[in-house]
């Protein structure tokens, strides 16, 4: 079972594409979407992804330095994510790439069309519900523009930004259990260069159903290696399952941030065989184990 987001870090997201394509078909794995796989089918170009929406971007020969998609590949691949499902459930375990929102899960259930289909229709009526509110938002931050990306600059709150900011997240069911949760904060916070006004939501410490869910997405930090990210994680053990009945099990362990490392490698001349920080894990069910790709195997604690 893959938990989505299967492209846009590594040096070769065709084969990695290619490689569960072909383990789905052969009936011997399933895979949810992410919201990297959605970012393609929409065609949205983002950080990372012009392996396959623009190959001859500079991107790829310089910060990623990698492979690129084959106009026949660009097409097939897009048919693959197009037959993957948003989440998977069964009596005892679900998946989902992000968050597992009771309300958007039950909206997504009631609907045939295919999940590109689904996320722009709902993302339209998104825009049409924000255009009040982004108004209000355009005014309240006028005044505070100049210090949006000044960390020192004395923010107040500005509660018309937050809400603004919270509706574009969450009023699509789609990027909700794709992108995650987020909630306007009673204060401003500085992180990745600008101020904020919404903060991620950790739903998996509110999540209060019996059934156990595995879940990606956010990176878990399991080490001071992988800058730039918060340790949403920091009052759990490796080994330990999430949320008020244990039974949620987050398994992103960083690995995309192996192109930084791979980078760092040439700048400071670590050996290229030394051990990775950013790991590749998966969840052993129903034992509840981690295994992690080097085939160290956390049991629960």
């Amino acid at each position: 079972m893959f938990v989505g987001d299967l492209c846009d870090r590594g040096p070769d997201s065709p084969a990695v594409v290619k490689l569960v394509s072909e383990l789905r078909s052969a009936g011997v794995a399933q895979c949810v979407l992410g919201n990297h796989e959605i970012n393609v089918l929409r065609g949205a170009q983002k950080h990372g992804n012009a392996w396959i929406t623009k190959p001859e971007h500079e991107e790829n020969t310089h910060e990623y330095a990698c492979a690129v998609a084959t106009p026949p590949q660009r097409a097939t691949f897009a048919a693959f994510f197009r037959t993957l499902p948003l989440a998977l459930e069964r009596a005892d375990l679900r998946v989902v790439h992000a968050a597992w929102d009771a309300d958007a899960i039950a909206t997504l259930r009631t609907l045939d069309d295919d999940c590109a289909t689904t996320f722009t229709r709902f993302e339209e009526q998104t825009i049409a519900d924000l255009a009040r509110l982004l108004s209000l938002k355009q005014a309240a931050l006028a005044p505070h523009r100049h210090g949006l990306r000044d960390e020192t600059y004395a923010m107040p709150s500005l509660p018309d930004v937050g809400a603004y900011e919270q509706g574009k997240q969450t009023l699509n069911p789609v990027r909700r259990i794709t992108s995650g949760l987020e909630r306007t904060t009673t204060t401003p916070f500085f992180a990745t260069g600008e101020w904020r006004f919404c903060d991620r939501v950790r739903w998996w410490n509110e999540y209060t159903d019996d059934t156990a869910v595995v879940f990606g997405h956010y990176w878990r930090v399991a080490s001071a290696a992988i800058k730039g990210k918060v340790d949403l994680m920091a009052e759990y053990g490796i080994g330990d399952w999430q949320g008020p009945k244990r039974n949620l099990c987050w398994v992103d362990f960083s690995v995309g941030a192996r192109f930084r490392e791979r980078r760092d490698r040439v700048r400071t001349g670590t050996p290229a065989d030394a051990p990775f920080e950013g790991r590749l894990a998966a969840v052993r069910w129903p034992e509840r184990a981690l295994v992690f790709a080097d085939g160290e195997v956390v049991e629960p604690s």
